[in-house]
């Protein structure tokens, strides 16, 4: 089967890979990618769960041996690793930005010489991309720890993406419905800032109606049974007063800090490790071990879910935002009447910084 082109984040998969193949001892940092410990975790195998089936990788001090849908292959050395590992980074920083695929020939032929051609593309259906088998050496125990993988390489991924279930439903009181034409007409660069500017200046009063996805609205109860009123407040304030920072929108909307970040912080644990919008979720995470960075210099470092998780914490507080998606592929803001009543919508889209 042709291999296919790769965008940066795909790609940063495989170099996260190749990395800890050669670098078995995981660089565990704290929110700020500072080094805490490098003697917690030795990776002993590599499990690549893709869509056409599993590849684990054992690994040993000289070579590593691919055990691919079950089938062992030829041993591959280090040194080989290495090499590739150090090309395919030269690669991916030297490739134009931005989200579309693209081609390494020579990565590629090397893939399929292994017969790994088809076997880095990840699942859509799960948040976890790699899992390690590592050695713990405070316990002395094998275990076996899903992380997410988040690129350094490649344009700010996002950490929720917009859809259809993304969407969230206002209701206008006190709105004279002469002028809702006057507000739909609003193109500005600003358009949607410069919209509810005006609604309010009109004497309109906004008040949060609904998440429109009944999956998504019940997948947010199961964190908190407030937590879609919440998101709608944080949602609005934010084109109101222009703010983007989570922490900053929930603290306003909670007026308690204590909450807020507790909030914030199960959201954002929800959504970077177990949740989908358009998905049932059950309210248990698939990543239990924590983020997996290709930073730009070229390492790979690990935040730690198991012994420091408050570094994990503080990281999505730090890296994550409210982005603004499309307002014409999601409609946003424009007014509409509904049994004699006046709504609009705002999409819901948080990525990283």
């Amino acid at each position: 089967m042709k291999f296919m082109g790769l965008n940066k984040g795909e790609w940063s998969e495989l170099y996260a890979i190749l990395y800890l193949l050669e670098n078995r001892n995981l660089k565990i940092v704290d929110s700020d990618l500072n080094i805490i410990d490098e003697c917690i975790y030795i990776v002993d195998e590599i499990i690549s769960e893709r869509k056409d089936g599993e590849v684990i990788f054992l690994i040993d001090d000289s070579f590593v041996t691919p055990i691919i849908l079950g089938d062992e292959c030829t041993r591959i050395s280090i040194d080989q690793i290495c090499e590739l590992r150090r090309y395919l980074y030269h690669e991916i920083v030297n490739a134009e930005m931005g989200p579309g695929a693209f081609n390494i020939n020579f990565v590629q032929n090397w893939l399929e010489e292994h017969q790994l051609d088809t076997k880095f593309k990840a699942k859509s259906d799960v948040k976890s991309d790699i899992a390690l088998k590592n050695i713990d050496i405070q316990t002395g125990q094998r275990v076996k720890l899903s992380y997410s993988v988040k690129s350094q390489l490649g344009s700010p991924a996002t950490i929720l993406n917009a859809s259809s279930h993304t969407d969230f439903c206002y209701k206008i009181l006190n709105f004279p419905k002469d002028r809702i034409n006057e507000i739909n007409s609003i193109n500005s660069s600003t358009k949607l800032v410069d919209r509810i500017q005006r609604i309010i200046e009109l004497g309109g009063e906004i008040q949060f109606n609904n998440v429109k996805s009944s999956i998504f609205d019940n997948n947010l109860r199961l964190i908190d049974s407030d937590l879609p009123h919440i998101l709608g407040q944080v949602l609005l304030s934010s084109y109101i007063t222009g703010i983007k920072n989570l922490y900053m929108l929930f603290e306003s909307v909670y007026g308690n800090t204590v909450f807020a970040r507790k909030k914030l912080s199960d959201f954002l644990f929800a959504i970077s490790f177990g949740m989908f919008p358009g998905s049932p979720w059950n309210g248990y995470n698939t990543v239990d071990g924590g983020i997996i960075v290709v930073a730009s210099d070229s390492e790979v470092y690990v935040l730690d879910l198991i012994y420091f998780k408050n570094q994990v914490e503080q990281y999505l507080f730090n890296q994550t935002k409210l982005d603004s998606p499309s307002s014409r592929r999601y409609n946003m803001l424009n007014l509409y009447e509904e049994n004699d009543e006046v709504y609009f919508t705002l999409n819901l889209q948080i990525r990283y910084k």
